[in-house]
């Protein structure tokens, strides 16, 4: 599976929330703060206690995607991704997603909530979501083969795209 599928899959989860699922209201309003950064990266990581290094995977700078490929950046306009959260809330408000605390811990140092998003009619598949108590944000994705960690602002870098 390519990197853009293999994050896809975890970041349809991580964008998923709605009114419907009142255990969902945490995770809808860090997805809410989530839409309204211009700036995020995202690292594939093993599990939520690895450390990030190197570059992330994927970088997002306003309407832009840069995409890794080897050691190479390629660029992809995105557009506007309302269309697509609009979507994925739909999915929850019709009880394909249930949300279940986790209970809290860290993570990188902050303090997190944890949440559960499970899928009930894909066999109970379910990831578990983190989000920074003091941001508000989404910070990490993940099930068990693995999953992301994002971050947000002035810290990521716009890549390099060789012409």
């Amino acid at each position: 599976m390519n990197l853009i599928a293999r994050l896809a899959l975890p970041a349809a989860s991580l964008l998923v929330a709605g009114a419907a699922q009142a255990n969902c209201k945490p995770l809808l309003d860090a997805l809410n703060k989530a839409v309204q950064q211009s700036r995020f990266g995202v690292y594939e990581v093993q599990s939520s206690e690895q450390a990030l290094s190197g570059e992330p995977h994927v970088v997002i700078v306003g309407t832009v995607s840069y995409v890794r490929s080897g050691k190479e950046w390629e660029r992809i306009e995105i557009g506007d991704l309302g269309g697509h959260w609009a979507h994925l809330r739909k999915e929850l408000a019709g009880g394909e997603l249930n949300c279940k605390t986790a209970g809290t811990g860290r993570y990188g140092g902050a303090p997190v909530t944890k949440l559960t998003v499970t899928r009930p009619k894909a066999s109970e598949e379910s990831s578990q979501i983190f989000i920074d108590q003091r941001s508000g944000l989404p910070v990490y994705e993940g099930t068990t083969d693995g999953g992301f960690a994002v971050v947000y602002g002035d810290a990521v870098k716009e890549p390099t795209v060789k012409k």
